[in-house]
């Protein structure tokens, strides 16, 4: 059965993706099918670990990961349904579900009209993932089932910045779209957008984190010197740490290893 055509909104256009380098444990199938004997269930999905290009994992937990620890479980099964919507509108939600780690029923997504694809956004994953919140609950595993390559090459860390401004725009859009099941107070639409604007410290620095990889020294000082701004100690912390580098014409990724996080630097062989 094919996948019918759904109208298009907020600029969707088809694009053509490249191949990810994510993988799953062997186990992620046997731990997550089960969930879908429950007919509400209509996305199932797990905890995921950054890796480098050799398969090192990140010794520290990412910050979405350390997120969904404060979450309820109303939000992370989206029960009753739309219970996850709302976080999801929010800069931090985008990546409430990893899609390294996602199984979707196939009748749900035939709903929604197919994955969702926006244009000049270089994934489908949040797109899809909100519309999927408002067809049925979610299943969530504290299990890693996924892991997630970081390194300078990858589209997320390249273009992170980009990504961003594409998705809280369709995150304004989706809302506007979906008035009649989400309603916001004029002080709640204020207070999601502080939230993207927030969330911009901690994007400059991983742009500046990706320049001094590109030894783009001084672009990456510009990114650096914006994070360095941040309300958040270790922003600020890490953004002067940036600063120093770039002036040394080095990149961070030692320094970032040393702190749990995977190295972005693409190693040799790979």
């Amino acid at each position: 059965m094919g996948v019918a055509p759904a109208p298009r909104f907020c600029g969707e256009r088809k694009l053509q993706l490249g191949a990810g380098d994510d993988f799953w444990p062997r186990e992620k199938l046997a731990t997550l099918a089960p969930a879908f004997s429950d007919l509400d269930v209509v996305l199932a999905y797990g905890e995921v670990v950054d890796v480098d290009t050799k398969g090192q994992k990140q010794r520290r937990d990412s910050n979405t990961t350390r997120l969904r620890k404060g979450l309820s479980d109303s939000v992370l099964f989206n029960n009753p349904e739309g219970s996850a919507t709302r976080y999801m509108l929010l800069a931090e939600g985008r990546s409430l579900v990893n899609p390294s780690t996602v199984v979707i029923r196939r009748s749900a997504l035939e709903r929604i009209g197919g994955f969702r694809y926006v244009s000049g956004l270089p994934l489908t994953d949040y797109p899809t993932f909100m519309e999927l919140s408002l067809e049925g609950k979610f299943h969530y595993s504290s299990e890693t089932l996924g892991y997630r390559s970081r390194h300078q090459n990858s589209v997320t860390v390249n273009h992170e910045l980009k990504i961003y401004d594409i998705v809280s725009s369709f995150a304004l859009c989706y809302l506007e779209r979906h008035r009649d099941k989400i309603v916001l107070s004029a002080s709640e639409r204020e207070e999601l957008n502080k939230n993207w604007l927030r969330a911009q410290d901690k994007l400059h620095f991983s742009e500046g984190r990706s320049l001094l990889l590109q030894r783009k020294w001084t672009e990456a000082r510009s990114h650096f010197r914006i994070a360095a701004t941040s309300k958040e100690v270790s922003v600020r912390l890490a953004s002067f740490a940036g600063l120093l580098f770039s002036w040394l014409h080095s990149d961070i990724e030692p320094l970032m290893r040393l702190g749990g996080r995977a190295n972005l630097r693409v190693q040799d062989g790979h």
